[in-house]
């Protein structure tokens, strides 16, 4: 090969580096006929890998350059490996056939693209049978870590059974197969296959009773309604925060440890309202939420979504809105978190959403805030980004209260643009309880901020 065309086919492409020949690589013009062979398997399974030999050659003589094999599920590429063909012969393919919730069985494909250095290509496509396994080895696998085999029904169609003893109408658990090669959990939000966390389950019964699981469309059960609906909570790493879905207007109650019926315990009011029974109804919109029982002061810290994925506030006006400020404000109480201004889950405070696009935070003077350090600020995350202000712009808010007043920039009012501060010669006193309510329903950038003393 002359030194010019080595330096031209480097520039045009990677893959023919590997040949050599006297081509002129300028202008490429496909020759050759690519071949190609293989023993694609008629059958697989889901979950498995589907390990086959491809003989790679060229009819014209044509030095090759790459291989594409690809799996298809309705045409969708699921895995895709690209091999070098340096030179003619066979090459082992590996491609990994997913197990994907929904899925039915069917005829996937696996597509072979065989490409020679003048570009030239041939493509064969091979029909696979793909079908989900039928499990002999799925386990129940309760929080404590006991073991409960499931049987699959006779008519095999992925639903599987087995009877645990209970004596709780709450339990939680995962299925897994025996050798942990597929475990079907949560992942923070729903079930998924390789989701390490467990389900929440519940019985209307206690004693013996079913769990079911289908591991075609990932539904499990027991889930009967309850009247009250027990949220668990224990004093111990991963015993101390509850993610799932709430319902507006639903009772529930609080178990697991004595502390939680305390008299102080706070519950905040702004997410759950207290019954004469020591249960609580919840206030907000129906959703996800994760509440974290923090032993050491005594109350809850409540926010809308998942620890991985806290919700946010979208240009609509819906999702979520977070205060942010100095260590005069937080829940359970203002001095539960020492920093200041810092970010993130464990130090803001989600605004209840109490309905479409409209926010709600309770605040008590002397308790989750300071009256000599009310300094603080409306954000749509729990971290810097959007942000509300007072002097104008797509997130923009005001204030019909004659007590808590907006910044607009320290050279209009003196104040930092969008924080939250009490008005000249105010006083504040301990015990008194301060609602502030957000309403975007007119739009973020003409956001109201009223507040109502209880």
């Amino acid at each position: 090969m002359k030194a010019r065309h080595f330096i031209i086919a480097s520039i045009v492409a990677l893959p023919f580096l590997a040949a050599c020949s006297d081509d002129d690589y300028n202008v490429i013009t496909p020759a050759g006929n690519p071949q190609v062979a293989a023993d694609v398997p008629a059958h697989a399974e889901m979950g498995q890998t589907v390990d086959f030999s491809v003989n790679c050659s060229d009819a014209a003589g044509k030095a090759l350059s790459t291989l594409t094999a690809e799996m298809q599920y309705s045409g969708e590429t699921v895995d895709q490996v690209v091999i070098r063909t340096r030179e003619a012969g066979n090459y082992d393919v590996s491609l990994k056939a997913p197990f994907l919730r929904f899925i039915p069985n069917g005829k996937a494909q696996i597509v072979l693209t065989l490409q020679n250095v003048t570009t030239a290509k041939t493509v064969k496509v091979f029909d696979v049978d793909m079908t989900r396994p039928h499990f002999t080895d799925l386990l129940f696998v309760d929080d404590s870590k006991n073991k409960y085999p499931m049987t699959e029904d006779a008519e095999g169609n992925y639903n599987y059974t087995a009877t645990i003893p209970i004596a709780k109408n709450t339990f939680r658990g995962h299925f897994e197969t025996a050798d942990g090669r597929f475990v079907f959990g949560s992942d923070g939000a729903e079930i998924a296959l390789g989701g390490t966390g467990d389900l929440n389950l519940q019985s209307a019964t206690v004693g013996n009773v079913e769990v079911t699981f289908n591991t075609a469309d990932f539904s499990y059960g027991p889930q009967e309604p309850l009247d009250v609906q027990p949220i668990e909570f224990a004093d111990n790493e991963g015993g101390r925060v509850f993610t799932g879905e709430l319902v507006q207007g639903k009772v529930y109650s609080f178990e697991g440890e004595a502390a939680l019926t305390d008299a102080d315990w706070f519950y905040d009011p702004d997410f759950f309202t207290k019954t004469e029974d020591n249960t609580y109804a919840f206030n907000a919109m129906t959703g996800t939420y994760t509440i974290t029982a923090d032993f050491t002061h005594k109350g809850f810290r409540i926010f809308a979504g998942t620890p991985d994925a806290p919700a946010t506030l979208q240009a609509d006006g819906t999702g979520a809105v977070w205060a942010i400020g100095s260590q005069g404000i937080n829940k359970p109480t203002y001095d539960s978190v020492s920093q200041d201004w810092w970010t993130g889950i464990e130090n803001n405070l989600c605004l209840a959403p109490i309905a479409e696009k409209t926010y709600q935070l309770t605040l008590v003077i002397g308790k989750q805030l300071n009256a000599g350090n009310v300094n603080f600020k409306f954000f749509g995350q729990p971290n810097w980004g959007t942000e509300f202000k007072g002097s104008g712009g797509d997130f923009m808010l005001t204030s019909t209260s004659d007590l808590f007043l907006v910044g607009m920039g320290k050279e209009n009012n003196g104040h930092d643009d969008g924080n939250i501060f009490l008005a000249d010669g105010a006083s504040l006193t301990d015990g008194d309880t301060y609602v502030f309510t957000i309403d975007l329903t007119s739009g973020t950038s003409t956001a109201k901020l009223s507040v109502v003393k209880k």
